[in-house]
């Protein structure tokens, strides 16, 4: 059961949880839409949005090279019959998730075209500040899609895998010393401040340790390599101090060490140890290289996880 929203205030500085007025809900009609709705339902209450809105796109059929020189591409015909089939549906999977009673609170539309581009040129033109989408477990081509969303709107973004439960009794943020991260740890403060339930916050950052068995000439002495190993756990709390002054407190910084090259393994592993419900994690901003360079730690992320919705925050 979702906890009701409260403020709460700490050395005299409020944090509220994320500002949202507008949401986009891409939907395919498939097992993914389950997760996805009863994940924006758990967090709705948190967001004070003033409008919801659920997208599905019929997919455009575009001929492969070199069949398109002979079949060209022509947008998937949406006439009132498929679409009334498409809208029985939908509303079937919002009852089936959220209830009937918040089907006059949402606006669902039907809109034919490419659905990565679709999805995105309607949440770029309603202003929606959060777009949230389904992935199915195992399924390739969701994970691109997951992916693809997150570069290409400019809203923050909640990917809910398919066997995931929504909760917020832990958050886990990683943490690489960017202001990425200390939007991520706001956003889950603002969540803890906003929940009746204790709420645990966790911040996690992946030191990748040098070796220490290199002797030969040209690589770094082993006492020097050792002092660029310790007090990470110093420079982690120093950290959430600077950036979340009279917070810091709330946030439970973890460390973990490791000799491995990727860190969304360990990034999952640690969440998944801490029972987390839900991982926050902030993206590169809103440059156009966002749509070419995602983040390989945010790509393996989303690709190998399966189980804890991630919030991508902007």
């Amino acid at each position: 059961m979702t906890s009701l929203p409260k403020e709460k205030t700490v050395a005299k500085k409020t944090i509220t949880p994320l500002d949202v007025d507008n949401v986009t809900i891409g939907m395919k009609l498939d097992d993914a839409d389950h997760a996805v709705l009863r994940a924006f339902e758990f967090i709705k209450p948190f967001l004070k949005a003033k409008k919801v809105s659920c997208l599905y796109v019929v997919p455009e059929v575009n001929p492969v090279f070199p069949l398109r020189a002979i079949y060209p591409e022509t947008p998937t015909r949406l006439d009132d019959e498929l679409e009334e089939q498409l809208m029985e549906k939908m509303e079937t999977m919002v009852k089936r998730n959220i209830g009937s009673g918040v089907l006059d609170q949402l606006d669902l539309s039907i809109k034919s075209g490419p659905p990565l581009d679709t999805l995105a040129s309607f949440a770029q033109e309603s202003g929606s500040d959060l777009v949230c989408i389904g992935k199915r477990a195992l399924e390739e081509e969701r994970v691109i899609s997951a992916m693809n969303v997150v570069r290409m709107v400019d809203a923050n973004v909640l990917v809910a895998p398919q066997h995931s439960k929504p909760g917020l009794s832990t958050i886990m943020v990683p943490v690489d010393f960017s202001d990425h991260s200390v939007r991520a740890l706001q956003t889950a403060l603002g969540f803890k401040h906003a929940s009746i339930d204790p709420v645990r916050i966790i911040a996690l950052h992946i030191h990748q340790v040098a070796p220490l068995y290199y002797h030969e000439p040209g690589f770094v002495p082993v006492h020097q390599i050792s002092e660029l190993n310790q007090d990470f756990e110093g420079q982690l709390d120093q950290f959430l101090s600077e950036k979340l002054p009279g917070f810091e407190d709330e946030v439970e910084p973890v460390l973990v060490e490791t000799n491995k090259p990727e860190v969304a393994t360990q990034l999952l592993a640690g969440a998944r140890k801490a029972s987390a419900d839900l991982i926050i994690m902030g993206s590169k901003g809103h440059s156009k290289l966002k749509q070419i360079f995602l983040g390989s730690t945010t790509e393996l992320l989303l690709r190998k996880n399966d189980t804890i919705p991630v919030l991508v925050v902007k």
